[in-house]
Parts: structure tokens; sequence; C-alpha cells
């Protein structure tokens, strides 16, 4: 029976080599994973806390509301790619970005951090395809990391031209513009992603696209939200999709003035980890970055590795987890992010092989975690609408 198996692991190995095919395991394999800066996201996203984080080499998009933590997500992944030794691409559309707050919000080195703006979509696949190719020529094993910043502002080259045309301009000269047909920007996006996907992949570079959402006009029952650019080309693409929301903000409690946001997201498509996980109580802060133990208790409890135990707030880590110590346990607020103190007696509940791993993780973003639990901060409600984030499901 053994030498059979044998026989028939050898005639599969011939067949890969023969044909260029290779197994699941080996195809569906993800090169590396880019730090998010959060714990409890790095789980939402791979199932992976200290070395988890987005899936390389992949699309991802990210979506929500103006103000709801998108281009801040973003410049976390263009830092972390640069700290990988990666290197780290701007696609600046918006025409937004600046380079303290980059700095600030998501330790980014503004001097390494290379940034483009193209206009039109076709720009943006010929930017994309030249950079990474001239990043391959010279590097051929480092990471690299593209923001698209946003896909929704971005026209096709037939809207572009428009611009040239006089105020009254005549039949012929709108002729030779051309006119607008339906769906003219949803299949353009479809034909620049689909290009994309096997490059990006074959490539090992990672492209975080950020999208906006808008109502749908005229919906008066069921889901009125949607994305408004790509169509629907980038749902099907995107190997990762989640929505953010920001329900409070932070304020100094003295000035008033705007400190950052309590971010939340919805995992709404993942081929790399189970979908519709949502993480909520994530703190976002203007000057020193995202606090990496928001939210982190939620994801704990969906990995398993601690469950409730008598008592108000009173949690039990779960065997494997708790260094030996049997019944061990901890007292924590849900709305709190994490105690640190925990991680450091318990590293393996995040996949720390040591405290000091643990440590080192927290110490990029000890000034946001600081902002968290200090006194003079208060949180405060947006009045934005996350019902779509956390209860209704999105039409895919």
């Amino acid at each position: 029976m053994a030498k059979a198996k044998k026989n028939e692991d050898s005639i599969l190995d011939e067949i890969l080599s023969s044909t260029g095919g290779e197994t699941l395991r080996n195809a569906g394999i993800v090169p590396y994973y880019v730090n998010t800066g959060n714990l409890a996201i790095n789980y939402a996203c791979s199932g992976r806390f200290v070395k988890g984080g987005f899936p390389g080499g992949r699309i991802i998009e990210a979506f929500g509301p103006e103000a709801s933590g998108k281009s801040f997500l973003g410049y976390c992944f263009l830092g972390a790619i640069q700290k990988q030794g990666g290197i780290a691409v701007l696609l600046d559309c918006e025409r937004s970005s600046g380079s303290e707050f980059a700095e600030r919000c998501g330790h980014v080195d503004p001097d390494k951090l290379i940034v483009y703006s193209p206009v039109t979509l076709q720009q943006v696949e010929k930017q994309i395809i030249s950079v990474v190719r001239a990043i391959r020529s010279k590097f051929p094993d480092k990471p690299i990391g593209i923001v698209w910043d946003s896909i929704g502002v971005n026209p096709t080259e037939r809207e572009f031209s428009e611009v040239d045309l006089p105020d009254n301009p005549t039949k012929a000269q709108i002729d030779a513009v051309g006119h607008e047909r339906p769906g003219e920007r949803a299949k353009f996006a479809n034909k620049i992603l689909r290009s994309l996907n096997p490059f990006l992949n074959d490539n090992d570079a990672t492209l975080y696209v950020i999208n906006q959402v808008r109502k749908k006009i005229g919906v008066i029952y069921g889901n009125d939200e949607t994305t408004s650019g790509g169509g629907e080309a980038l749902k099907f693409y995107a190997s990762l999709r989640f929505r953010t929301g920001a329900p409070k903000s932070f304020q100094d409690k003295d000035t008033k003035l705007s400190l950052g946001v309590n971010m939340t997201i919805a995992n709404k498509k993942n081929r790399h980890f189970t979908p519709g996980v949502k993480v909520e109580n994530v703190p976002l802060f203007f000057d020193s970055g995202i606090n990496p133990l928001g939210g982190l208790l939620d994801a704990l409890l969906m990995a398993k590795r601690v469950e409730p135990s008598k008592g108000a707030g009173k949690y039990v880590i779960l065997p494997q987890w708790n260094a030996g110590e049997e019944g061990a346990t901890f007292q924590q607020s849900k709305s709190a992010p994490f105690d640190s103190a925990i991680l450091m007696k318990y590293p393996a509940l995040v996949d720390a092989e040591s405290p000091e791993e643990v440590s080192e993780y927290l110490k990029e973003w000890s000034g946001a975690i600081a902002l968290t639990n200090s006194d003079n901060v208060e949180q405060v409600d947006t009045n934005q609408d996350v019902g779509h984030l956390l209860g209704s499901k999105e039409e895919d």
C-alpha cells in the first residue's frame, strides 16, 4: 500500500512538472503578512496576531465613510512595509497626502515613500506596473506595498479629456472627445483590476485600495449603501475587504480639540481567514498612531484563547496559552484597550515567544497607548451611521 502511494505521488509530481502546475497548498501560500499596527485587526485579517496582518501579494479594499480610518490604516500599512525592509508606494490620486501626518500616524519614513499622482484609471494601471517592474529589477525579494488613494476619484481617459472642451462646445468637438457610455468607469476598472490581479500576485506586491461609500438613490428597503469606485470589480478581485466606521471620536477634555477616532471594522470578505469578523474600539490618534491593544479582548474570545469566568469582567486563559498556569485568570473591561501587563505575563496569547517580543511590538505605538489611558482624553459620539458595519449584511 505504501509503495502504491509512493508511485502515485511520483506520478503527481511528474504531471505537475510537465504541465507547470502546483498543488493548492503551495499555490495558496501567502508570501508575507503586513502588520496593521493593531493585534485585533491583524487577527481579523489573517487569524494571526503578532505575526499576522494584511496578506501580501493580494488586493485589499478598505471602504467606509469619510474620516473612518481608511487612509490612516493605509499609512500604517506603508510604514509596516518599510519596517519589513520593503518598498512603499503611494498613489495620491486625491492630492491630499501630507508628510507630517503620514509620519505621525503611520510612522512612515517620508524620505523613502515613493509618491505618484496619476489622474486617470489607465494612468493608475500603467504607474503600478511600471513601478513594480522597476523595483523588481533591482530588488527581487523585497516586499512591495502600494496604497491607491482612492479609486473613486479617477476618471477614464475619455472623461478627463472633457476638461479641454470649450465652454460651449460644438457637436463635432463633443464627438471627437466621445460620449459617455453606461457603466463606463466600472468597465475600465474591471479591465484594469483583471490585469493587475495576477501581475501583483506574481510579483509579491500588495495593493491596498481605498474606496468611499455612498447612498443608492431611491432605495427604501434593504441596504442602500454602495461603494463609489470600481463598480462590482473590486469586490470580485479583492481577496480581503473590510468596512471601516468611527462611531466615536476622541477629544481633549479642556480644549475640545479633536485628537482621533475610535474605529470599528467589519471583515466583509476574506480568502485567508474567517469572513465576518468584527473588531470594535480601536483608538486612532492623529499625532501618535494606532493603539495596538484596542479590540484585543474580543479577538482573543473569538480565537478561543480566553473565555468568560465567574464574576463581572473576569476571564480565564485556556490551556496552551496560559504558560502552564492552570486556572490563570485576569480582569478586563470589554470597552477598554487590553492590559499590556497580561500579555507580558502570557505572551503566547498573541503568538509571541517572549515578553520581550511583546514589548518590542508595543513600543512603536507607546504614544497611542498613553493617550488612550490619559485622564485628559474623552470620547464623544460622531453621529456616524455604522448600521451597515455592525448589523445588516452588505450585498456582494
